[in-house]
């Protein structure tokens, strides 16, 4: 399996599943190997949008070596 067919299982089920969940969140932006979210600044909403995208991310796909994501700085709503 190629990486970008990981990527596209990926984004296939985050967009599934943030639909299923009624979670009004869009995905901004696609770089390389970096993505950008956007949805409601509550800071529950952002811990549960955070949790969903790191578990389909990392299980998303079964391979020989584990995925890990990382999310970098805070996750706090831009001023």
């Amino acid at each position: 399996m190629l990486e970008a067919d990981v990527f596209k299982i990926t984004l296939l089920e985050l967009h599934r599943t943030f639909n299923d969940a009624g979670l009004a969140v869009r995905i901004v932006l696609l770089l390389h190997d970096g993505l950008w979210f956007s949805c409601p600044a509550e800071r529950a909403t952002v811990a549960r949008v955070s949790q969903v995208i790191k578990n389909i991310m990392e299980n998303s796909v079964r391979l020989s070596v584990p995925l890990k994501l990382e999310f970098p700085g805070n996750l706090a709503p831009d001023p």
